[in-house]
């Protein structure tokens, strides 16, 4: 109660006025929305609908497009304003930070899912309690209160259940039996299921699957609670081959080409959405011939199952035309489509307009993996971030295998775990240190959790970084792919075998990074930058084709930079060297490549190359400007030999 004791967001949202469809307003207090955009202020739109379950206006905006709005932001338009945006001189850095601390502080205020909140408890408290008596106004208050603490939490404080039992009686047990229920009543509707005896399955001779119920809380981009998620699975490790099920399909997305996309918004300057379709993966029918049983769960747990969808275009008719589509061909969630993509797949999606610049980071997960180490006594929280992800240290296996931890004493797997999904998708710069510490995730000792922390120490001082992509380019550097290749010859000291890596840039920013250690043991130095460059030459060809199918063509050959003269001049020759017949095979798919058209190998000087972040542990100042570069934070045109 205590926390509405200021002047009230509810009330100010409640006693907000109502406009009618094609209404004249002005926007207001832009800086204060969910937009914190001063810019925004005194734009003239027109009003299209009004949506009483968000308590949102849909507003036609005059160079901006379609988009949600509270009514505490609109004012009617009498004719007497100038509908101009503002334009404000740069303000200093540290006004800057400061006014974004003032903004982070105003956003835990500016949260318009109270009103939503507080109707849903009270609906829940009604059907649960079976009280046919209006609720109390002391009840109200606390119900209030509650929607208002749950309303402004980080995803990372709240707890996550792990069965059923831990559902129904943590104290945000109302909410997790409100999406229990809204998932049977979806599957229910999409008829997933027919309730039959056991005694019919195994008349049959099916395998009855056992049911399990899995949670998740969904965050938006800066970490807050948006909704508390379950899902009902069957445990398909249970499931026979031949008997259960003839093929295993998995449809997911290839991150490679999400980046791509935009960086090619980035370029085109065009506008990003994202669609999510609810209970997509249900949608599909079952193969002919294939039936699965499952066991009949408790109670079925609601994750709604998404499709997330990413769009782009500069074209408003195409945009109407596609979301008219959707809509009729899916059940969409409300804000489909809507506003400006600000999430995708838990990236972050940072767009300055007057830069031009698209920015992806997952600044939530990260702060949410170093709070549990803090918490847990793993790391300090007065420690001083690393500059670097990687020691320097060379890891090795355990000698004796009784000094191995477990999860226990320490999260190992979970820290590797999340480090890796960072690094495929928006750091790339930690995609070395992950590999080399995801070769111990069975074994590992104190060495192994030591670099562990120093990862995750060097991700707490950089939560808020990320891969940039810019569309102030000129004509012959926009939508250009450019590659750079490395091998660490022999960087194993244990097996004496190689590394490869290689970046695929587009943009001033990187669409698709690799780094794997090599699988067989190179005799030369052009041997390992041979192979290297082959992985990357494969790469090249794949994401050419793609670009054509989106309809930009490269043209002529795509650079592939590499740090090894023979490798060039194999790659661009016509005769076998005597001391590299033993990889020929590799020579000649780059001559290939060549001779089509595809890709044309250059020399590049080895302190130039970017994909030594791939390769091998850089230090200091060297490694901070090879990961500004290659992650587009600071791009160097003359380093990345554009021109």
């Amino acid at each position: 109660i205590d926390s509405l004791s200021k002047p009230s967001l509810v009330s100010a949202l409640l006693d907000a006025p109502v406009y009618a469809p094609g209404t004249r307003v002005i926007l207001k207090n832009m800086d204060q929305s969910r937009y914190r955009n001063a810019e925004y202020n005194n734009i003239s739109g027109r009003v299209r609908s009004y949506c009483e379950k968000t308590k949102r206006t849909l507003v036609d905006v005059t160079g901006l497009g379609v988009v949600w709005l509270r009514n505490i932001n609109l004012i009617e338009d009498e004719g007497l304003r100038q509908h101009v945006p503002s334009r404000t001189p740069n303000p200093h850095p540290k006004l800057v930070a400061l006014l974004e601390l003032k903004q982070r502080t105003q956003d835990l205020l500016d949260r318009s899912m109270v009103v939503k909140e507080i109707s849903d408890r009270i609906k829940m408290l009604e059907m649960e309690l079976a009280d046919p008596e209006p609720l109390s106004v002391l009840a109200l208050y606390d119900m209030m209160a509650e929607a208002y603490k749950t309303s402004i939490q980080k995803a990372y404080e709240v707890y996550c259940p792990k069965d059923l039992r831990s559902a129904t009686t943590c104290k945000d047990r109302l909410e997790w039996i409100k999406s229990i229920r809204k998932e049977v009543n979806d599957l229910a509707a999409m008829k997933t299921w027919t309730v039959v005896p056991r005694s019919m399955a195994k008349q049959e001779g099916k395998n009855v699957m056992k049911s399990g119920l899995v949670f998740r809380v969904k965050a938006d981009n800066d970490g807050f609670v948006t909704s508390f998620k379950s899902r009902f699975v069957c445990k398909g490790y249970s499931e026979v081959y031949g008997q259960d099920y003839f093929n295993v399909r998995s449809g997911v997305v290839d991150y490679s080409s999400a980046r791509m996309l935009i960086a090619l918004a980035a370029a085109e300057r065009a506008e990003l959405w994202t669609y999510d379709v609810k209970s997509a993966f249900v949608s599909t029918d079952v193969p002919k011939g294939e039936e699965f049983y499952c066991e009949a769960p408790q109670d079925i747990y609601n994750n709604e199952l998404f499709d997330d969808l990413l769009v782009t275009t500069t074209s408003k008719a195409d945009k109407e035309w596609f979301d008219g589509l959707m809509r009729d061909s899916f059940d969409l969630s409300e804000d489909s489509g809507v506003e400006p993509a600000r999430l995708y797949l838990r990236m972050k999606v940072t767009r300055d307009y007057e830069k031009q610049t698209i920015t992806l980071s997952t600044p939530a997960l990260i702060e949410a993996m170093v709070k549990d180490l803090e918490e847990k006594g793993h790391i300090s929280a007065k420690t001083i971030a690393k500059q670097h992800p990687m020691s320097g240290t060379r890891l090795e296996e355990l000698q004796d295998k009784a000094e191995a931890l477990d999860e226990k004493s320490y999260p190992y797997r979970s820290v590797v775990g999340i480090c890796l999904h960072l690094s495929r998708t928006t750091r790339p710069d930690i995609a070395l240190a992950v590999s080399e510490l995801s070769k111990y995730v069975t074994c590992y000792g104190q060495q192994h959790v030591k670099a562990a922390n120093w990862l995750a120490l060097y991700l707490k001082g950089t939560a808020d970084l990320g891969i940039t992509y810019h569309g102030n380019l000129p004509d012959h550097l926009r939508n250009k792919m450019i590659t750079f290749s490395d091998a660490d010859w022999a960087g194993d000291t244990q097996a004496r075998k190689s590394r490869s890596g290689y970046t695929i840039q587009l943009n001033l920013g990187p669409i698709e990074w690799y780094t794997k250690g090599q699988t067989i043991t190179a005799t030369s130095s052009c041997m390992s930058e041979t192979i290297a460059a082959v992985e990357a030459a494969k790469a090249i060809v794949s994401t050419r084709l793609l670009m054509f199918e989106l309809g930009y063509r490269q043209p002529g050959s795509s650079r592939l930079y590499v740090d090894n003269e023979a490798t060039v001049l194999n790659a661009n020759g016509t005769n076998q060297s005597k001391r590299s017949k033993h990889f020929q095979i590799r020579t000649e798919l780059l001559r290939v490549f060549t001779d089509l058209g595809r890709l044309h190998v250059f020399k590049v000087d080895t302190n130039l190359n970017i994909s030594d972040l791939h390769t091998k542990p850089l230090l200091g100042t060297k490694f901070t400007e090879m990961r500004d570069i290659m992650m587009g934070i600071v791009p160097d045109l003359n380093m990345l030999h554009y021109s």
